[in-house]
Parts: structure tokens; C-alpha cells; sequence
């Protein structure tokens, strides 16, 4: 039986990428879709797992993330927040899960010190340099490694 591989989508234009791009798992399922403008990823990109889950979406300008991002594991929603110049900026979650999530504000790429954490409606400040007021739970610990990653 013949192993069917498809194809990745690329473009070129006098030797640059630029247009639609896919390309593809050697299982078939896709790896990444998106567009590149003069060698440059511009514009909406998503990003798929070897067994074809989502993985992020988002946006680029120029080759750097810009705006709103995505990102999950499995089929739920781990992170999701904003870059400028490919820096995180502004306002950001990280989602333990459906009742667990750490929010908080990031400045030209780099987390601010105090975040919320909310747990079943109940939300409680802590501080990412490694004291937590009122918590020492597992997950909340998890979550500020993200934050700082």
C-alpha cells in the first residue's frame, strides 16, 4: 500500500516567500498555515500539533507577533494575550483550568510583579518573584512559570 505524503503550500517571489504557506506533518496532518510577505511571516498564522490539535494562533506584521494570541493544550485554552514587536504587552491569562487561571499585565516583553489569581470566583493577588500571599498551591506555582517563560 502506498503511503500517501501531501504537499506543502510555499511561494516565492524573486526567491523570497511570500503568498499562503502550509506545510505538513509527514502523518499527513498539517504543522502551520499562514502568510509571508517579502520572507516575512505577515499577517494570521495558526500552528498545529503532530496529531493535528491546535497548538496557537495569531497574528504577524513584519515577522514579529502582533495583537491577539492564542495558545492551547489539547483542546483547551492555556494562554491568550497581546504582543507588540513581538513583545508580550498589556494584559495576559494562563489557564490552569476551566477554574483556575492566573491574570496579569506584561510590560515591553516582561511580566509585571503583582497578578491575580482566580479560583472559582475567588480571586487573590500574588507576586511573581516567588512570594505568594495566601497560596501554595501546586497549580498556582505552575502558572508564575509560565508567567516568567
Amino acid at each position: 500500500m502506498e503511503k500517501f505524503v501531501k504537499e506543502d503550500k510555499v511561494n516565492y517571489v524573486n526567491g523570497l516567500k511570500d503568498g499562503y504557506w502550509e506545510k505538513y506533518y509527514e502523518n499527513g496532518n498539517l504543522e502551520y498555515k499562514g502568510y509571508y510577505k517579502n520572507d516575512k511571516r505577515d499577517g494570521n498564522w495558526e500552528y498545529y500539533r503532530h496529531n493535528g490539535q491546535l497548538h496557537s494562533k495569531g497574528t504577524y506584521a513584519n515577522g514579529k507577533q502582533e495583537g491577539n494570541w492564542e495558545h492551547y493544550k489539547g483542546e483547551h485554552l492555556k494562554s491568550r494575550g497581546n504582543y507588540v514587536n513581538g513583545k508580550q504587552e498589556g494584559y495576559w491569562e494562563f489557564y490552569w483550568s476551566k477554574d483556575i487561571w492566573v491574570s496579569g499585565y506584561y510590560t515591553n516583553g516582561k511580566p509585571n510583579d503583582y497578578w491575580s489569581l482566580s479560583r472559582k470566583g475567588t480571586v487573590t493577588e500574588i507576586h511573581i518573584s516567588g512570594k505568594l500571599f495566601g497560596m501554595s498551591a501546586y497549580p498556582v506555582i505552575c502558572l508564575i512559570d509560565a508567567i516568567k517563560n
